[in-house]
């Protein structure tokens, strides 16, 4: 187990990076003949990793508690939405992407060795049963960056540049830009890996 966490002064940017894994293998080796040895071993893996989320206990649903609608909602990825005053900076939760995935497999692999005169002959395979599960997500709390555009000037005619105040932008609601993923679902990667092989020495 090992959780890594990027601690910030602002609550509610903080990122953690948990990695659990379990992992089981039994062997058995068996000496059939003075020349004939089998190896036969099965495997159990589990991992689970959250890269790039918000920490625990320090987020809600946030884009929800703003009224964000039809964006990824993962919940261990739903940050503070990021907002950038361009003359101030910018505040919210900094991570431009979530990843949240589980792999499982199960591994059998059985080797043999035989020696025959002058041959070392050896032959096994491995059959491995995996199951992914991954969800990725860039950029789920959303991002709004305001300029001041929107406050400008206006002289009958065109805008007045250099009139505007990026704060009054802000206070309207009317941001120059805005992103966020759409809704996402977990892909999911289930299937069978094999391999064989013959080996004479």
């Amino acid at each position: 187990i090992t959780d890594q966490t990027d601690q910030e002064p602002k609550r509610g940017a903080s990122r953690v990076y948990p990695l659990h894994s379990a992992n089981a293998v039994i062997s058995w080796s068996k000496v059939v003949s003075p020349n004939v040895i089998n190896d036969a071993r099965i495997g159990f893996s589990r991992a689970f990793l959250h890269a790039g989320g918000p920490v625990q206990g320090e987020n809600s649903n946030w884009p929800g508690f703003f009224g964000l609608q039809n964006i990824s909602l993962t919940d261990r990825c739903s940050g503070v939405p990021i907002v950038a005053l361009l003359e101030y900076g910018s505040w919210g939760f900094p991570s431009g992407s979530c990843i949240h995935t589980t792999n499982q497999s199960f591994t059998f692999f059985d080797n043999a060795s035989i020696v025959r005169g002058k041959h070392t002959i050896s032959f096994g395979g491995q059959l491995e049963r995996v199951n992914l599960r991954h969800e990725v997500a860039f950029t789920p709390q959303g991002s709004f960056t305001f300029t001041g555009q929107f406050s400008e000037g206006f002289d009958g005619a065109a805008r007045i540049p250099n009139t505007g105040n990026v704060v009054a932008d802000y206070l309207l609601g009317f941001p120059v830009s805005a992103t966020a993923q759409a809704r996402v679902s977990p892909t999911y990667r289930r299937g069978w890996w094999w391999g064989v092989y013959l080996n004479d020495d």
